[in-house]
């Protein structure tokens, strides 16, 4: 059986893209599904970013809309690795549904 909505999802896979040399700028993104309009994308990662700040002030998180994703600034692989385990513990959801957080280049 297919999601009709988000709440039939198991978990909203969202990847923080570990690709990158400390210094530079990466990427987080919600996985595609056609239940997850780009609107909810926005604030699934709005969500994330808000529950990181609060940890991690010096990370910076801007949306952009053309490629609905979230740039990161100032993330180094040390940091992230205490930001991934930190985010596990928030076990944040968006409508019920846990964010699932993962890292994948």
């Amino acid at each position: 059986m297919s999601a009709k909505t988000i709440k039939d999802l198991a978990s909203i896979p969202v990847n923080i893209w570990d690709d990158y040399t400390d210094g530079d700028i990466t990427y987080m993104y919600v996985e595609e599904y056609e239940v997850i309009t780009d609107k909810e994308k926005e604030a699934i990662l709005k969500r994330v970013a808000l529950a990181l700040n609060k940890e991690f002030e010096r990370v910076v998180f801007t949306f952009d809309k053309n490629k609905v994703h979230m740039d990161v600034k100032n993330l180094s692989h040390k940091t992230w690795e205490n930001l991934y385990s930190k985010l596990k513990k928030f076990e944040l959801k968006y409508k019920h549904t846990p964010i699932e957080i993962y890292s994948e280049s």
